[in-house]
């Protein structure tokens, strides 16, 4: 819905103000309503337009970040000269708000002579008023008016939004209005393990977690493994988007859904994911929802209690009291089976993606929670040598639990030669790494037999190489494989893991 207004940057500030701090909701004020006044006095009086289309597009990119910071699917589009803001909360949904002067230029058109009126003075949105009402936090009054296709022909009632206090009229011929007050969405306060910095230490912070949009859910967590992606997500080995809220491998109960969520409820006890499949990309269309290429996660974002946006470890963020989620991650199980979540990789890896069978040698690398979870779907699928590498005797003893038939301790024994040697001399069928090295990665590709697989479902740092012998490539044949949460869709295999009868 095009929006035509003077009121362009009140309007797109609206939500932001009403849900950042109050510092951050001045400055920006400031910043846009100051490039926003420079544009328009150029437009009008024929100065150097372009340098301010540029101020204020570089302005309205920070509102667009704001406004996805803070859970709403914002972006720019300067090739049209675009705001849009995808809004599921209110009657008018989405928005594309333009900015009247720079269209003209662009698509060739005159601007008004700087005699045609007077040049509007920037408007001072940091001068609105942000005082709390009923506990929500600070409120915003905007005004806007727009013209939204398809529905300027026709009677538009008067219609109510709870979730945004806002009231839209329309009737046939005219233009929609409404005046609203938008407001922060309603939140609670928990406990949750936060990565303030590379190789800081980790700390308990009290954390901000919105109630849940449409599509997402807020769930209790009740258990969660510690994985060593946490580790590396701390050490900045997955990217650099300080503060993470730690967490993963997780098990709750469902406290409360948004709006449209009908595969959970509260009080299902479910096991949480990273990929929630999208159903409508390229894969998913082909009937592979297990690699999905668009996966999602909550929209809205969780935040320190002085506004800092946490970055939630794959999407999950785990370490806490509860953690908001797009509903999309919640698998629900039987509560007898906690376990669920951190054997999918590992099973899925050795059965999906290696494609262990009957009779196989398998040979895995690194026998950490996903590593024995590999050996335990290797012994599934009837493989009748299971190899166990590690550093650690400690986990060596775990592994023949989990159904390892031989253990090798890499620290004091060659892994290759002695995987060799349990094997006919010829190597194991598949060899999982589950470590995500490129020295452990190497000896996993050397150890493997003629036409063998090696699955790579451990996860390196970005700033890791390998080299391999490129006539090894040839020579051996076989396949080189990754594993995506053990090429899983959760849905299906979660309940099969966790209940044995799905």
């Amino acid at each position: 819905m095009p929006v035509r207004s003077d009121d362009l940057v009140l309007t797109l500030l609206g939500k932001a103000l009403a849900l950042l701090p109050r510092a951050q909701a001045e400055e920006m004020a400031e910043q846009v309503g100051r490039e926003y006044g420079a544009t328009m006095a150029a437009g009008l009086t024929g100065n150097d337009l372009a340098a301010g289309q540029r101020s204020l597009r570089s302005a309205l990119q920070s509102v667009a970040d704001a406004l996805t910071a803070h859970g709403f699917a914002a972006h720019t589009d300067h090739r049209n000269n675009q705001l849009r803001i995808v809004n599921n909360h209110c009657p008018f949904g989405d928005v594309a708000i333009e900015h009247p002067v720079i269209c003209a230029v662009d698509r060739g058109m005159s601007a008004p002579p700087p005699s045609s009126r007077a040049v509007p003075p920037p408007p001072h949105l940091g001068r609105f008023p942000l005082g709390g009402r009923d506990g929500f936090g600070p409120d915003l009054a905007v005004s806007l008016r727009c013209e939204p296709a398809g529905l300027s022909d026709r009677s538009v009632p008067a219609a109510p939004c709870a979730r945004c206090c806002a009231t839209v009229r329309g009737g046939s011929g005219t233009a929609l209005e409404k005046s609203q007050t938008w407001r922060n969405v309603v939140s609670q306060q928990v406990r949750g393990v936060v990565a303030r910095g590379k190789g800081q230490p980790v700390s308990i912070e009290t954390i901000v977690i919105p109630d849940p949009g449409p599509g997402e859910a807020v769930v209790a967590i009740q258990a969660c493994g510690v994985c060593h992606t946490d580790l590396h997500y701390r050490e900045g080995g997955i990217n650099d988007d300080f503060p993470f809220l730690l967490g993963h491998e997780a098990a709750g109960v469902v406290e409360s859904v948004g709006a449209g969520v009908t595969g959970v409820a509260p009080g299902d006890y479910v096991i949480l994911n990273w990929r929630a499949v999208c159903g409508t990309c390229r894969s998913c269309l082909r009937g592979r929802p297990q690699y999905c290429f668009s996966t999602f996660n909550a929209k809205q974002k969780m935040t320190l209690t002085d506004g800092t946006v946490l970055s939630p470890a794959l999407g999950i963020g785990a370490f806490a009291d509860k953690t908001l989620v797009a509903a999309g991650q919640c698998t629900k199980v039987d509560p007898a089976a906690p376990a669920a979540a951190a054997v999918m990789a590992g099973i899925g890896a050795a059965i999906n993606t290696g494609a262990v069978g009957r009779g196989d040698s398998v040979a895995v690398f690194g026998c950490g929670g996903v590593g024995n979870a590999a050996i335990a779907g290797s012994r599934l699928a009837g493989a009748h040598t299971i190899v166990a590498v590690d550093l650690d005797d400690r986990k060596l003893g775990w592994a023949k639990e989990f159904g390892a038939t031989h253990t090798v301790n890499a620290k004091t024994t060659d892994p290759v030669g002695y995987i060799k040697s349990v094997t006919n001399g010829n190597g194991a069928d598949v060899c999982i790494e589950a470590v995500g090295n490129p020295a452990v990665y190497r000896q996993a590709f050397d150890a493997r037999d003629l036409a063998g697989t090696v699955v790579l479902v451990g996860v390196p740092r970005p700033d890791m190489t390998i080299e391999l012998p490129f006539i090894e490539l040839f020579g051996r044949g076989g396949q080189l494989k990754s594993s995506w949460y053990g090429d899983c869709l959760p849905s299906r295999v979660a309940c099969r893991v966790a209940t044995s009868r799905c």
